[in-house]
């Protein structure tokens, strides 16, 4: 895969948000919105992945799997550490058995899950009491690794049933497999979104730190993957007026938050 340097920059730019909220810096209260820019640029890059190698006939669940356990794994694993060891200096007893908690759920990416049944949310006690709290978004992403390309697979393979056993509806309307992502991901996407309103004034705590509430906001990376080859000669002649519209609406999000 090409080295993309817009994603870097927007990578960057989200950890710049995060971490001056985390500062308490003036005009950025709403600088977690970071992490969400963080999880369309995941769903951009797996839909990327898994759909280049479906088309190719070489994708592997496994490798898949595996490749993901490479990358994250052992960054992850020295992070606990470290913060293991520093907390057997530095923290008092009952503080020190609640961190090796936290770095349980954090090596078994199940973090979101321990914050969401926890006392409390994430904005209710101060993150530092946390050292692990940041770790609840890489099992959002990691529980959405696991399923995702399950879905896209069972999206590429039905509409290979329905184009060579089906001849009778082939593909008028969605007539490649790409289209047909694309329509399936939609679905999903609008499906999260309900189950993230309904959950955001009913269970804010669980809409935040769940899977299913945040599956929206990957799948729009996946549909902007999707529909690019269809909207390239519109975004080359359009495409720096949007990228402006996008930083407004960056800025409009984290004021609203």
């Amino acid at each position: 895969m090409p080295f993309r340097s817009d994603i870097n920059a927007l990578r960057a730019l989200a950890v710049t948000l995060v971490v001056l909220f985390h500062f308490g810096v003036p005009g950025f209260d709403g600088g977690f919105v970071g992490v969400d820019i963080f999880f369309v640029i995941s769903g951009y890059l797996m839909t990327k992945i898994v759909m280049t190698g479906l088309e190719r006939g070489t994708f592997s669940y496994l490798n898949f799997v595996i490749a993901r356990v490479v990358r994250i794994w052992p960054a992850l694993v020295v992070m606990v550490m470290a913060l293991l060891a520093l907390g057997a200096l530095f923290l008092p007893p009952m503080d020190y058995e609640a961190l090796g908690r936290q770095a349980q759920a954090a090596l078994m990416f199940d973090a979101n899950r321990y914050y969401r049944s926890g006392p409390a949310g994430y904005f209710v006690s101060g993150p530092d009491e946390r050292w692990l709290l940041h770790a609840w978004s890489l099992a959002v992403e990691w529980q959405f690794y696991l399923l995702y390309p399950v879905l896209l697979w069972a999206s590429f393979k039905f509409h290979a049933l329905l184009t060579t056993r089906l001849r009778w509806v082939r593909a008028r309307r969605v007539s490649t497999a790409r289209q047909w992502a694309f329509v399936s991901l939609l679905g999903v996407s609008v499906l999260s979104l309900i189950v993230c309103w309904h959950k955001t004034s009913g269970d804010p705590i669980g809409a935040f730190f769940s899977l299913a509430p945040r599956v929206w906001e990957m799948a729009a990376g996946g549909l902007v993957y999707l529909a690019e080859p269809f909207l390239a000669a519109w975004l080359s002649r359009w495409g720096t007026s949007w990228r402006w519209a996008g930083l407004v609406l960056l800025a409009l999000a984290m004021y609203g938050g």
